[in-house]
């Protein structure tokens, strides 16, 4: 396969935040002083896949404390609202709780994703407590749902919605989304926060 791995760097920031626009152009967006916050002490959870000298792979992750992923996968915060209390640190968490924030593949190899959360997974040199995902796309779901990541109490209301050639993000109850089907809007998914409270490593 002829693949390499690497860390996140800052000349990364721009790229994965063009990208993740693309398929999640929320109100709330992650900025590259919050990447800097998530990756300032251990960048190594930012999964960068190359073949030869070209990227063919993201794997975004942020390491957090307890505290984070509690109040992320409740619902309480968005990953855009992780301040430094939030995020893992070695010399006060006991675990580190990693949550999958972005995943890119850049040429067609089925099995990359799998190869990048194999690196992530056994690469860290810290015990993981859970994993988790809020994923935005089809795609995204099935692949972890497939690795066993399921709904927990916390059931997102966000949806993204399509409308020509571009993508919205609404939270809508049933008749609000019936309101934005008049208006011409597509459903194309209901976003989901999936859980893995014993992930192997």
């Amino acid at each position: 396969m002829n693949y390499s791995f690497r860390q996140i760097t800052k000349k990364d920031y721009p790229k994965i935040l063009k990208l993740d626009k693309k398929v999640y152009p929320t109100s709330k967006p992650v900025t590259q002083k919050i990447l800097s916050i998530w990756y300032s002490k251990n960048p190594e959870f930012g999964v960068v896949l190359e073949k030869g000298r070209k990227v063919a792979g993201y794997l975004i992750s942020i390491p957090l404390s307890k505290e984070g992923s509690e109040k992320l996968i409740s619902g309480k915060l968005a990953e855009a609202e992780m301040t430094d209390k939030h995020i893992f640190d070695s010399k006060r968490d006991k675990f580190v709780y990693i949550h999958i924030y972005h995943i890119e593949k850049f040429i067609p190899d089925r099995g990359i994703t799998e190869l990048m959360l194999k690196e992530l997974m056994q690469n860290t040199k810290f015990k993981i407590n859970r994993l988790s995902a809020y994923c935005v796309t089809l795609a995204g779901i099935d692949i972890f749902e497939k690795l066993g990541f399921k709904e927990g109490k916390y059931i997102s209301m966000e949806h993204i919605m399509k409308r020509g050639n571009k993508l919205f993000v609404f939270e809508l109850n049933n008749k609000q989304m019936n309101q934005k089907i008049k208006e011409e809007y597509t459903p194309v998914t209901r976003c989901k926060m999936l859980v893995c409270q014993t992930p192997k490593q």
